[in-house]
């Protein structure tokens, strides 16, 4: 799959198939295993904005040193 020309067959295939090899994990966890429950009270959110790591990771975007005013 190249930029030019493009392909839409090959793209939607590619999609497609990205699309399938993600609900392979997603089906065990939330059907096979009943996490849908937690899902929809949404405890795992819950369970990680209560940590740092998860308050780093989802909450701070970046630190204030990174940003560079002057150009």
């Amino acid at each position: 799959m190249g930029y030019f020309p493009i392909g839409i067959t090959e793209t939607i295939k590619a999609l497609a198939l990205t699309a399938t090899l993600f609900l392979g994990p997603l089906f065990e966890a939330g059907i096979v295993e009943g996490g849908w429950r937690r899902w929809l009270r949404l405890e795992d959110v819950y369970t990680v904005l209560r940590s740092w790591m998860g308050w780093r990771n989802f909450v701070t975007v970046c630190p204030p040193t990174v940003i560079d005013t002057k150009y």
